[in-house]
């Protein structure tokens, strides 16, 4: 089964003052371990962004898409990715769950067929989330 991989970092992060995906942990930024991950398990990774984005964060190994009415906010996101990708599945994120396990990733990507698959922690659902083409 193909599976692809799509990264959300299209948000402002007003909060923040700069994109969560430049934010570095265990030496790596957060958008690059992401794609790392994800490309681990999917054939082809794609990153959701702002359009004035562009030349602010750089993206190595994947594709980059943009999102021209992410104003709209996560879900005007995760559409321009599935619009973007051919996998069967889809497994995506946002930038900031860069902290997930490796260990969480494969488990999701293992897990029997169904239309949506999503890790839980203390009844608590999480991220990243796989779903078949047949529910988007």
């Amino acid at each position: 089964m193909k599976r692809s991989g799509v990264i959300l970092a299209a948000g402002l992060s007003r909060r923040m003052g700069f994109p969560k995906a430049l934010l570095v942990w265990d030496g790596e930024t957060y958008l690059d371990r992401m794609i790392r991950t994800f490309g681990d398990v999917c054939g082809e990774v794609v990153v959701v962004l702002r359009p004035e984005q562009e030349n602010r964060i750089p993206v190595r190994g994947a594709r980059t898409v943009f999102n021209p009415d992410a104003g709209r906010g996560q879900l005007s996101s995760l559409q321009t990715g599935l619009a973007a990708v051919a996998g069967e599945s889809v497994l995506f994120s946002p930038v900031d769950y860069a902290h997930v396990r490796e260990a969480t990733i494969a488990s999701v990507v293992a897990a029997p067929a169904a239309p949506i698959v999503q890790p839980e922690f203390a009844s608590v659902h999480g991220h990243p989330v796989l779903v078949s083409r047949s529910v988007v």
